[in-house]
């Protein structure tokens, strides 16, 4: 399982940061890097206020959400 993890800054306060994590259950890795943009595109379109700041595609690691 590959999980996305967008940093988004607010637009008006640039200090103002935050970490989103979207998981992507049926992507490869490979497939999350190409569609990384894809994917954060449509996430600020829903969050139009925030800018993103880096992207990062890894292999989800469930005990580390666990805690």
């Amino acid at each position: 399982m590959v999980e996305l993890l967008i940093v988004a800054c607010l637009a008006t306060e640039p200090g103002t940061c935050r970490e989103e994590t979207q998981i992507l259950p049926q992507m490869t890795l490979n497939q999350c890097s190409l569609g990384s943009q894809i994917i954060a595109a449509a996430w600020v379109g829903e969050n139009p206020e925030w800018r993103i700041q880096a992207l990062h595609c890894t292999i989800y690691d469930q005990s580390a959400a666990a805690i």
